[in-house]
This record gives structure tokens, C-alpha cells and sequence, in this order.
């Protein structure tokens, strides 16, 4: 018979039928051309089945058993139809890439934290060995697929017992098999300080110039074993510096030759051997946990040697700063090519964290910068941050920033009317604005600071009679607790798409701040309706995502 042709009986299949049937199910061929015609078999079969049971009784069991038989076959004939079989295979090749980046992302985060079992499964990429086990196709593609096996991580606990080290290398060695020619995101890591195990480093050598991503959190010696890669990593373009301890100079040698390196996000403590690293050729520069007394040496190391165009961001939190001390905040001027400068805290002393800052504005001069980001990311400080007025104008004048600063985003700081004002008149090349309120918490202590205010929306009106702040404004963003007079804020918005020239659009975003919800006035919503269906005015509002 062939494979398409219809079966000599019109119920149950046969034992080759049943078994090809199952074959197919776990593969992504088509259904054999008869399938439809066997599945109203198998359906008026079951409800013959169904009628014997009512008249027969007696017979219940064996009847039970024998409609269960072809109510199998049933459901394997219908399953042939079933969407996901229909699923094209691009698209489950990034399903399992998304199973196993949410896998990845939880090992170690839970209370025991990190742990022999679970790095052992990040190795083995537990959760596509369990998808490969579904059907064939799945197998093919879980195995088959170099994509999915590009994340090499190395940690070293992996190699602290000697009874799992053989079983280990196995897996590190299917991994990079399995990745075949794709490039590789490759974390060395040593948590716990264990000794590493030097032939691992030399199996994932053999890979380095398929490295494209590489992630350091260990100590600077344990990265010595990898010295023979220097000058063969030809295509690493993301670098992750997390390292501690004595070698960084001999360490960090190792990765002076990245010709295509684009991206470095480090931690400051290798100091002034961060150096020797290729920063003229970088787009993107991200400095983390930066410490002012001990770290200080980095912004003049690092900055002026940043390419034209460049992003880079200095992430505090200053409750890890030391305590007070006397010593002075002084430090060499610094000019800077940057596009884009973020500052973001997380923790901040409201005596330490304002000077320190006030210091890094008063070194820098910045004369094509075009982006200045500042981010309180905690909003659970009791304090809103406590904004560097002066030192910013000063900033400001220096590096020109009237002719070329388009962008201004500060979140959860201190600052009056009078000085938001003072500050937005000297930038009237400002095209994106983000600015927030600071809401008050129910603890002692706390305080609002309101700044989104009909002052400051007055300020930014146009008006035929006078200038308005900020006259090439294409985007607004507050995030509020909304305690201005809606029809201000409107007439806000009217001036600003009514001045745009030409198909332009108006951008609007307005969050609220957790508990801080109110409904808008019913005829300015009305309005903003109406400009939204006329796409002249983007608008959100909506509870902010910060918590």
C-alpha cells in the first residue's frame, strides 16, 4: 500500500497503521492524504461504541477498553493537524532560545544561591535536552541548532570536585560542538575563588576567535592561564570586566588586540591598568559601582580617549561609599568627545552623593555632548536627590551646551522652579525632555518634590506674545503625581503641536507615580483624543514602571 492510500477498512487502523501514525507524530511530516477520511472513521466508531455501552451494560469493561483503543488512535490521528506541528521552524528556534534565556537568568538566584547542580545544568543547556525530547523534529532542532548553544559559561565551581570534572569537560566539550562555527557569548567566572581548572580554559581557548561576548567575574590571576589567546580574538565586540584582586596589569594584557570591540561594561577596581584597553575605538562604555576615593583615577584614564559619539555611563551607589572624609574632591579638568553621558544611582548619603556629583560636573567639559541622562533608580530613599544647580549651569557654558545638548532626562531630584527654569533657558537646542516628581513615602522623614508644576508648563507654552523655554521641544515626558491644573497642561500640549512645522508629530508621555492615580479632566482628554486620531500628538498615560 502506498503511503497515501486510503486503507482497505474504514475503522480501527492496523498494527502498521498505528505504528506509522506515531512515527509521523514525532516527526514534521504531513498527514498521509487519508488521515481525514480515517478520523470520521474513528469518530462514527467511538459513537457506535457509545451506543453499545447504553444498550449493553454487561459488557461495560470490555467494551471501555476496546473504544479507549481506538479513541487512541483518534487523538493520534487528529494530533497530526496540530497547529504547533505547523509551527515554522524559525520561530520555535527563538521559543527555545527564550526557554533557555529565562533558565539561564534564574540559576543561583534563589535562596541557597549558586550551586555545583545548578551550573552543572547551565553547562549541560538542561532545558533544550529536555525540549529535544519531545518529538524528533524537536530533537533535530534543539540539538541541531548552533544559535541555541552559543552560551559558554565557565564557572569554577564546576571544577572543585574531582569526581564531577571528567563528567564536566564532557559537557563544556558537547556545548562547543553543538555551537559549531556561531559566535560565542563566553563567561569565565570564580565566585567562590576556587581553584580554576586550567584545561578548561585551554578547551574554550581553542574557540577564541569565535568569542564575541566575553563576561570576566573572577580574579584577575585566574584569568593568567588565558594569555595564549592574545592577538586571536579577532571578532569580540561586548567585553564584561568584573574582576578583583593582584594581576590586573598582566590580566587585562591578554585583551589589548580586540579590533572589533564596541562595548566595555566594567568595574572600576583594576584602576589605572583599565589603560592598556582599546577606548578610542568604543561606541559604548558603562562604569559600575564607581567609588569617588579610590576610583577617581578612571574618569581621566578613560573619557578623553572615548571616540566622538560615544556613550558613557557612571553608575553610583553611594551607600558604599566610604565614610565622610576630609580629603579634598579635586581632580585635572577633563574634556570629553562624548555623545552621551548617564549618570544613574541606586543608594545614595544625601551629604556624600550631591558633592561627589557636584565634583564630577565641575571636571568635565563636554563639547558635542548631545544626550545627559540623570537617574535616581531607588525610589524608596526617603530624600529626593539633591540636584547640582551651579555646577551644571557652569557645565553647561563651558561645553556650549546651548548649541548642541538636544536631550534631558533627570529623575527624582531636588531642584525649585526658579532653578529648573534657570537651567531649561540656557538649552534652547533641548528637542527631548524627561523630568519626574519625587513622591512622598509613608515613613518619617519623607518629603514630595514637585516639579512637573503650572509654573513650569507655563514656562514651556507658546505663546505669540512672548518666547517660550525649550522652543524645539518634540518630546515631553513627566512622570507626575499629577498635582498640576489639567488645562494648563493642555494648553501646554496645544502650543507645542500647533508650532511643529511641516508632518511632525508631538510626543507625550505622562506616568503617574505609584498612588498618585487620578483621572484627567473629561474635555481635555476629549482633546487629546481627538489630536490622537488626528496623528498629530503621541500620547501615553499610564503608572510609571518605576518602583
Amino acid at each position: 500500500m502506498s503511503e497515501n492510500a486510503v486503507p482497505g477498512s474504514a475503522a480501527p487502523l492496523d498494527s502498521d497503521q498505528k505504528e506509522k501514525i506515531r512515527k509521523l507524530l514525532r516527526s514534521h511530516l504531513p498527514p498521509p492524504l487519508y488521515t481525514p477520511s480515517t478520523i470520521s472513521a474513528l469518530a462514527l466508531e467511538l459513537a457506535q461504541y457509545d451506543t453499545k455501552m447504553a444498550r449493553a451494560p454487561q459488557n461495560m469493561d470490555q467494551l471501555l477498553v476496546q473504544r479507549a483503543e481506538v479513541q487512541a488512535h483518534y487523538i493520534n490521528c487528529m494530533g497530526l493537524f496540530a497547529p504547533i506541528r505547523r509551527i515554522p521552524t524559525e520561530i520555535l528556534v527563538e521559543i527555545f532560545k527564550m526557554c533557555w534565556e529565562a533558565f539561564a537568568s534564574t540559576i543561583g538566584k534563589g535562596a541557597g544561591g549558586m550551586s555545583l547542580a545548578g551550573e552543572m545544568s547551565r553547562l549541560a543547556h538542561a532545558p533544550l535536552l529536555t525540549l529535544s525530547q519531545v518529538c524528533i523534529r524537536w530533537h533535530t532542532i534543539a540539538l541541531g541548532t548552533p544559535a541555541l548553544w552559543c552560551d559558554i559559561d565557565v564557572e569554577a565551581i564546576l571544577w572543585a570536585d574531582p569526581l564531577h570534572v571528567d563528567n564536566n569537560m564532557n559537557l563544556l566539550r558537547a556545548a562547543l560542538e553543538r555551537s559549531g562555527n556561531h559566535p560565542l557569548s563566553v563567561s569565565i567566572s570564580n565566585e567562590r575563588s576556587v581553584i580554576p581548572h586550567v584545561p578548561a580554559y585551554g578547551l574554550i581557548s581553542r574557540h577564541s576567535e569565535r568569542w564575541e561576548t566575553v563576561v570576566l567575574e573572577c580574579r584577575f590571576s585566574d584569568l593568567l592561564p588565558l594569555s595564549g589567546i592574545k592577538g586571536r580574538l579577532p571578532n569580540v565586540e561586548n567585553l564584561h570586566i568584573y574582576c578583583w584582586g593582584g594581576d590586573a596589569v598582566r590580566a587585562l594584557e591578554t585583551f589589548r588586540d580586540l579590533p572589533r570591540l564596541r562595548h566595555i561594561d566594567f568595574c572600576p577596581i583594576a584602576g589605572r591598568s583599565l589603560a592598556q584597553l582599546p577606548w578610542e575605538q568604543l561606541n559604548d562604555v558603562e562604569c559600575w559601582e564607581f567609588r569617588l576615593h579610590g576610583n577617581e583615577s578612571v574618569i581621566p584614564t578613560i573619557l578623553p580617549r572615548l571616540s566622538r559619539g560615544a556613550t558613557f555611563c557612571l553608575a553610583f551607589s553611594w551607600l558604599d561609599q566610604d565614610v565622610e572624609t576630609d580629603q579634598p574632591l579635586d581632580g585635572p579638568s577633563v574634556r570629553s568627545d562624548i555623545a552621551v553621558l548617564v549618570i544613574q544611582v541606586s543608594d545614595f548619603s544625601p551629604t556624600i552623593a550631591p558633592t561627589t556629583l557636584e565634583f564630577l560636573l565641575a571636571t568635565l567639559t563636554l563639547p558635542l555632548l548631545n544626550e545627559f541622562v540623570f537617574v535616581v533608580q531607588n525610589m524608596c530613599s526617603d530624600l529626593p536627590f539633591l540636584w547640582s544647580h551651579s555646577q551644571f549651569l557652569s557645565l553647561s557654558e563651558r561645553s556650549s551646551f546651548h548649541s548642541h545638548l538636544h536631550t534631558l532626562h533627570i529623575y527624582h531630584v531636588t531642584i525649585s522652579d526658579a532653578e529648573l527654569l534657570q537651567a531649561l533657558a540656557v538649552l534652547p537646542a533641548l528637542k527631548s525632555l524627561s523630568i519626574s516628581d519625587h513622591a512622598q513615602l509613608p515613613r518619617d522623614g519623607s518629603v514630595e518634590q514637585v516639579l512637573i508644576s503650572d509654573t513650569l508648563l507655563v514656562a514651556l507654552t507658546r505663546t505669540p506674545a512672548s518666547p517660550c523655554l525649550v522652543p524645539d521641544l518634540h518630546f515631553f515626558d513627566c512622570q507626575s503625581m499629577l498635582r498640576f491644573d489639567d488645562n494648563v497642561y493642555l494648553n501646554c500640549v496645544l502650543s507645542r503641536v500647533q508650532g511643529l512645522q511641516g508632518p511632525k508629530t508631538f510626543e507625550c508621555e505622562l506616568w503617574w507615580l505609584p498612588g498618585h492615580h487620578r483621572e484627567l479632566d473629561p474635555t481635555v482628554s476629549r482633546t487629546i483624543r481627538e489630536l490622537r486620531s488626528e496623528k498629530r500628538l503621541l500620547f501615553c498615560f499610564a503608572q510609571t514602571e518605576d518602583s
